[in-house]
């Protein structure tokens, strides 16, 4: 943790439960008002408050992905750590995945065409229905 300052990895978390907890709340009740100063603020679905949720998290998990919770570095944390891999997306591809992929592509691609084939001979054609407005 020595890149990243603990207070920015606490209040990062810190802002992650405050959303949680809000979510949890506009989840029981259907709605969370709330006054600041005169401004009324009603936060009526629990859309916004995940979608912040998930900012801070992948915020928190950019900062420092290899610390604990709240900047604390125990023995259980460090094991949990240590048995993730460092860059869990990046895997090796097995030979002739691009070629798999391509001809499935390929494929997919020949299906829509048939399917679509009228379609695609005659994009500028117009089913005469009569007129859209009346």
């Amino acid at each position: 943790m020595a890149s990243t300052r603990r207070s920015t990895v606490v209040a990062l978390d810190t802002l992650a439960v405050i959303f949680l907890l809000l979510t949890a709340a506009i989840f029981r009740s259907g709605t969370f008002l709330f006054y600041v100063g005169s401004v009324r603020v009603s936060l009526g679905s629990t859309h916004r408050t995940l979608l912040a949720l998930l900012i801070v998290v992948v915020m928190r998990a950019i900062v420092a992905p290899r610390v604990g919770p709240f900047g604390r570095w125990t023995a259980q944390w460090q094991r949990l750590l240590d048995s993730t891999e460092r860059e869990p997306i990046v895997v090796s591809v097995a030979p002739g995945a691009w070629r798999r992929a391509a001809v499935a592509a390929l494929g997919i691609a020949t299906a829509l065409g048939v399917l679509l084939h009228d379609q695609l001979r005659h994009l500028d054609w117009v089913p005469d229905l009569g007129d859209p407005l009346f």
